[in-house]
């Protein structure tokens, strides 16, 4: 396979959006239904009840929909904008053994066995080596084409790993059956 070289300069939206992700990818439903849920008791309390609890209210309804969103993009501008990692482009390469990340002088090499998950998006590819270590690769700057043939190339890659778990699994299985 002919590697895969990509370069890109990550955004405080790109951060954002990662933020976003793993903030509301489990509880998002229920935090959001929990506002929803203190704003209604807030309109129907009305002029009724006490302020303590109107505030209370009034904090719960706000927190996951409005504070919480603007304090992640808060954090990811403070990230992107004061560590110097991100003042660079990143080189991104893709070879059939391994993803490998560069940036001037530093680089690291991690084969595909080791990439915890790959989660592709319509604007971005996260690489996991962790539960919420990524490396995030946005799309923005390649052509139609080299998405294309990135995304047909790690939805192989993941593929394959998911082949590797259900043959490890089935090993296990046989292992435990065995004893």
């Amino acid at each position: 396979m002919q590697p895969m070289t990509f370069e890109a300069k990550i955004k405080i939206k790109d951060v954002y959006a990662y933020l976003m992700y793993h903030m509301y990818k489990g509880s998002g439903a229920f935090s959001i239904l929990l506002s929803i849920i203190a704003l209604v008791m807030l309109i129907q309390g009305g002029r009724n009840q006490d302020s303590m609890k109107a505030m209370i209210l009034l904090f719960i309804a706000l927190f996951f929909t409005v504070i919480q969103p603007v304090s992640l993009f808060l954090k990811a501008a403070q990230q992107v904008t004061g560590n110097p990692m991100f003042q660079k482009p990143i080189t991104y390469t893709f070879t059939g053994e391994e993803f490998i990340t560069a940036q001037g002088e530093e680089s690291m090499a991690v084969t595909y066995e080791n990439i915890w998950k790959i989660k592709i998006s319509s604007k971005r590819v996260y690489i996991y080596t962790g539960r919420l270590n990524a490396s995030i690769i946005p799309l923005r700057d390649m052509t139609q084409e080299e998405r294309e043939k990135l995304v047909a190339f790690l939805n192989e890659k993941k593929e394959e790993k998911g082949k590797q778990k259900n043959d490890k699994q089935t090993t296990e299985c046989d292992d435990k059956e065995r004893n």
